[in-house]
C-alpha cells in the first residue's frame, strides 16, 4: 500500500475530513503517521549501515496491521529482525515503518492509531532522547493545531532510556473529544525509533489501555544486555 504525500502537519485535519471517507483508514493513518513524521522526524543522512537491532510488538486483539513497505506481520505480533529493519529504516525516511488501527476499513471518522517511525543520522549519535522529543515537540506546538499538554520528559521503554510527551488539540477546535498524540522516542546509536499513538481524551476513541499494552510488549531484539 503506497502512503501520500506528506502536507504540514497544519493540514491533517483538514485531510482527516476529506481522506477518511474518501480513501479508506488504511491509507489515512498512514498518511496521518507521515504528517506527523514530517515535522517530528529529524532529516536524516542516507547512510547505508546495519541497524543493529530487531524489533517485536503485538497488535492489541482485532487490531489491523498497514504499512507502506516492508511487512513484519506475523499473526497478532509484528516481528523485524535486524536485516528487515535496516532495510525497512532505509526504505522509510519519512513514512512510517507500520501502523496499528483499532477499527478494520472502512471506517469514518477518527479511528486510533498506532504509527512507529525509525530514521537514522549521524548526528544521532551521542543525543538525549529527551533532547531530541524536546525539539520535535516544540516545533510541533509551533507549527501545527497541537498543543503540549506534557512536555518531554525522561522515561523508559523496553528497559531502554527514553523520553515521553503529550500533544493535544485545543479545546473547542472540532467536534468530539479533544485529539490526542502521545510519543515516545528511543535513540539506539544512529537510529531515533519515534512511537506515535493517537486516539481522543475520552469516549470510544481513547486507547489508552490498547496503546499502554503495545508499549509493554515492545521489544528491541539482538542488542547486549541493559547494565
Amino acid at each position: 500500500m503506497m502512503h501520500d504525500g506528506a502536507p504540514s502537519l497544519l493540514a491533517w485535519p483538514i485531510m482527516y475530513k476529506l481522506h477518511v471517507g474518501a480513501v479508506g483508514a488504511p491509507r489515512f493513518a498512514l498518511c496521518m503517521c507521515v504528517v506527523l513524521a514530517v515535522l517530528l522526524v529529524e532529516a536524516c543522512g542516507k547512510e547505508e549501515a546495519a541497524a543493529g537491532f530487531g524489533l517485536e510488538l503485538h497488535k492489541p486483539a482485532a487490531w489491523t496491521y498497514v504499512t507502506a513497505g516492508v511487512s513484519g506481520a506475523q499473526g497478532d505480533a509484528v516481528r523485524y529482525d535486524a536485516a528487515t529493519l535496516a532495510k525497512a529504516i532505509d526504505s522509510h525516511t519519512s513514512a512510517p515503518l507500520f501502523a496499528l488501527l483499532k477499527r478494520a476499513p472502512p471506517q469514518n471518522g477518527m479511528n486510533p492509531t498506532f504509527g512507529i517511525n525509525l530514521d537514522r543520522s549521524a548526528a544521532t549519535r551521542g543525543q538525549t532522547a529527551l533532547a531530541l522529543l524536546a525539539v520535535r515537540v516544540a516545533r510541533a506546538s509551533d507549527k501545527g493545531p497541537f498543543q503540549v499538554a506534557q512536555a518531554a520528559v525522561v522515561s523508559k521503554l523496553a528497559g531502554l532510556d527514553a523520553a515521553q510527551a503529550e500533544l493535544r488539540s485545543p479545546e473547542g477546535q472540532a467536534q468530539g473529544a479533544q485529539t490526542r498524540v502521545r510519543l515516545n522516542l528511543v535513540v539506539i546509536g544512529d537510529v531515533t525509533v519515534l512511537l506515535a499513538a493517537t486516539d481522543t481524551v475520552s469516549g470510544d476513541n481513547d486507547a489508552s489501555a490498547e496503546f499502554q499494552q503495545i508499549l509493554d510488549s515492545v521489544r528491541f531484539t539482538g542488542m547486549p544486555p541493559a547494565h
